[in-house]
């Protein structure tokens, strides 16, 4: 069964945002929101979530009855995570709702078996939510080829999880496939208006920004990164030649029930917006 990716060429992230929260949300009113950005260090837009896009979802959201949290939790090599959190442009758009954005790296982890050979530290915040929309930019990454949708849920790990990832004591591919199985995202909607050339944030060096200029949005994690991984090869040198069974965390992901690769790109009208 084909998977439904919604996408619009267009620079108008408001626009789109809330065309998607009306076309595809569906949490009833009473329920525990988690809303997920990309907060990965003290860099501004494309490294971590336009505040625009933040902001179109929680106008929509705070004019229903949620029980409604916004959070993530930085790199661990970023620097202090409560400085980053307190002071990043997303808090500001979460105060003016009368919400914090909360430092998952602060809070409470839970260690979740899962099934795979593989015990997870998995933020509490994101097990007891009942609907989580999250908010990736689509980007290439040095350790992951391209972080999208799935790589979004790596912000659910605290820091020694990453570490031992990064350091290869876990299979970092396996285990954001595998945190996508305990806590799938019920809605996407993907920033890939602007990304970087060869890598995820500036701060690496090699981050060079660079103009793509996508919108799109839908509900499984892996056909919203095979439609990615197309976007990117025309801007990515290193993206150019590769395959969806390239990408590790993908091909567990479709291992593990996540999603199918087989999707239907539809492209979002403009007078449908």
């Amino acid at each position: 069964m084909e998977e439904l990716v919604y996408f619009k060429k267009t620079e108008h992230r408001k626009e789109f945002v809330l065309w998607s929260l009306k076309k595809l949300f569906t949490a009833p009113e009473g329920v525990k929101v988690l809303v997920k950005p990309n907060v990965v260090s003290a860099e501004i837009y494309p490294s971590t979530t336009h505040p625009e896009v933040l902001e179109t979802v929680l106008e929509f959201l705070i004019q229903k009855k949620y029980d409604l949290k916004v959070g993530d939790g930085p790199a661990f090599e970023a620097g202090n995570a409560d400085d980053i959190i307190q002071n990043h442009p997303l808090n500001q758009v979460c105060q003016k709702y009368g919400l914090k954005l909360i430092n998952f790296l602060g809070d409470k982890f839970e260690k979740i078996n899962t099934g795979q050979g593989l015990e997870l530290l998995i933020s509490s915040f994101a097990l007891q939510s009942d609907y989580l929309i999250s908010l990736p930019v689509l980007k290439p990454h040095t350790w992951t080829d391209l972080t999208g949708a799935l790589k979004n849920q790596f912000g659910l790990f605290p820091s020694q999880e990453r570490i031992a990832m990064h350091y290869k004591k876990k299979d970092i591919h396996k285990s954001i496939a595998v945190c996508n199985v305990i806590i799938k995202p019920d809605l996407f909607v993907v920033d890939a208006i602007q990304t970087y050339r060869h890598a995820n944030e500036k701060r690496h060096g090699s981050g060079e920004p660079v103009y793509l200029g996508y919108m799109y949005a839908g509900k499984n994690p892996v056909a919203l990164d095979c439609f990615g991984l197309e976007l990117l090869k025309s801007v990515a040198p290193g993206l150019q030649n590769k395959k969806t069974t390239d990408i590790a965390h993908l091909e567990y992901a479709v291992q593990f029930g996540v999603g199918t690769k087989s999707y239907q790109a539809v492209e979002v009208k403009n007078e449908e917006i």
